[in-house]
Order: C-alpha cells, then structure tokens, then sequence
C-alpha cells in the first residue's frame, strides 16, 4: 500500500511556481532511501535511471514536507544511501522492486525502502506500506556489501528487468517472489514462492502437475551442491501439510514457529538458486515460446547437461 504526503506548493529558490512553469517537462529526481544497507564504496550506476547515491536527509528531503513524524526524520538520518531515479518511466515503482529483489538474491541483503521523495513532482511523494518490507525470516543478519559486488547485481537487475517482459508465466513467478519477500507471515511467504516454482516448471497439461513439475526441478538443480533429490519432494509436501491444516500458523516464539521459518528458509534459497540459474544463463529467453520452453523443461526430464554453480 501507498500513501501520498501532503505538500506545501512547489517553489524555487523560496518562491512559488506557476502553474506555468509546474505544467513544463522538466528534468525529476526521485529520492529513495534504503533501509538497513551497509555498503562500501562510492556512486554506483545500475542503468541509464537508476543509481546508488550518497542521501543526505537535510539535503534530499524537501523540508516543506508535512507528515514526518519526529521517529520518521531519527530513523531517516540515520541512513547514508539511497536509489536515485532520474527521469523515471511511469513505471518505475515495478522496476524498483526488482532491483531491490536484485540486491536480495545476488548480494543477500535486506535492504528495503520506505519513502519516495521528489522535489519536483508533489505527486511522487510517497510513504510505502508496511506490506513492501521484507520480511527478515531467512537472513537475520545485515550484509557488508563492497562496490565490486554491485557489477553482479547490476547484471542480475537487467536481466530480471528482460525477464519480467517476456512472458506472463515469468512476470508472474517474480511476481509471486517478490510478494513471498514482502510477507510478514511465514505461511504467506512459503506459498508465494512454492507458486513462484510452479510458474516456472509446471507443464501445460494437468496431468501429473505435481510429479512433473518436482522431477522438472530436481534435474535443473542436479549437480548444484546442497540440494539433494529429496529436497523439492519435502517442500511440496511441506506445502501440502500447511494446505490440509497439519503444518499450523502461529505468531507464537514456539518450536513450530521456529520450524516453519527454517523451513522458508531453505525453500528461499532454493527458490533464489533456480532463479538465479534462469538468470545468469537468459534461459528465462525460452518462455517466450511455448514449445521452446516445453522443448527444454521436458529434456530435463531426460538428460541435461549439468553445470555446477554455487547456490
């Protein structure tokens, strides 16, 4: 959910703008500052719009703001970095969320925005839902993140940027990874990203959905170290469980919450593992055409040549 900020007039220099000079393309600059990052290193570019920046609060936080409440501004001046959009697309909230799902997968960082700020444009001012936060299940711990690291983030945003275009069954399976991200629920969470799998290996016939799709991804990940062939069977049966009532959601500090969070736990990497794979080798390319990604998941089935990578 997102909630626009009220704003006092535009103005330049102390003055008021016209209406004139407010209804003028003009150059626009969205400020979003990132939560929890800790990074070392300078100014880095993603793409031609988007950047990582130095943020200053008194510098990047128009101060005729009003809604900024005093835990707001302690909580924002605590924070050095920000993504910076220049000139963005009409959608480019969409792109964001890639990119920060980018930073969650290649360089396993929780980082996470809360405000859109914007001196030029009142109407992308912006404070972002509680239902945008990741949810920290999986990784517990902030990650130093060095500038050399941010080249493979880079390629991974670009080519999740291709991927999102090609086909709705991949719009849709970072979709549902992006929504098993942002969940505050464990059980919301670990069946967003089961559908993320199901958006990606599923056949288009129903018969034996479930056993062709568990074959389909037990092959894909075969050679990779630290997934063994029974693992993808436990995660569905996991599903299957909370499903029938037999795996309970509780809010509670107790063994089963414990369990279930290790449990998305291992199912996030999994999930980060093919996704990355699709990724760092454009078989996301395949779903443009139907039969060509039939043609490739069902050799799966057969034989494929195994390239190992780390998880």
């Amino acid at each position: 959910m997102t909630t626009r900020i009220a704003v006092l007039p535009p103005t330049v220099s102390g003055r008021q703008v016209s209406s004139d000079v407010i209804g003028e393309k003009r150059h626009m600059r969205v400020v979003m500052p990132l939560f929890g990052l800790t990074y070392k290193g300078n100014r880095f570019q993603f793409s031609d719009n988007y950047s990582l920046e130095h943020f200053n609060y008194e510098k990047d936080v128009p101060q005729e703001l009003a809604g900024l409440s005093e835990i707001d501004v302690s909580h924002l001046s605590l924070e050095n970095w920000a993504i910076v959009a220049d000139n963005p697309s009409e959608g480019y909230r969409s792109e964001i969320n890639l990119l920060l799902m980018a930073l969650r997968i290649y360089a396993q960082s929780n980082t996470f925005i809360k405000w859109r700020f914007c001196d030029e444009d009142s109407g992308n001012f912006s404070r972002i839902g509680s239902d945008m936060r990741f949810s920290n299940l999986a990784i517990t711990s902030s990650r130093i993140i060095e500038e050399s690291g941010l080249s493979t983030v880079r390629d991974g945003f670009l080519n999740l940027l291709e991927m999102n275009q090609i086909s709705d069954r991949t719009k849709n399976a970072l979709y549902f990874v992006w929504r098993g991200l942002c969940s505050g629920k464990h059980i919301d969470a670990y069946i967003f990203l089961v559908c993320a799998l199901e958006a990606l290996f599923s056949n288009e016939t129903p018969e034996d959905a479930t056993k062709t799709l568990i074959k389909r991804i037990q092959k894909f990940l075969s050679g990779i170290k630290g997934f063994g062939g029974d693992q993808v069977k436990r995660i569905y049966k996991i599903r299957s469980d909370m499903v029938h009532g037999r795996i309970p959601h509780t809010d509670k500090d107790s063994e089963q919450a414990k369990q279930n969070i290790k449990n998305l736990g291992k199912l996030e990497l999994l999930v980060f593992t093919c996704i990355k794979k699709i990724l760092d080798e454009k078989i996301y390319l395949l779903y443009k055409d139907i039969d060509e990604k039939e043609k490739f998941l069902n050799s799966l089935m057969k034989a494929y040549k195994r390239i190992r990578i780390d998880p």
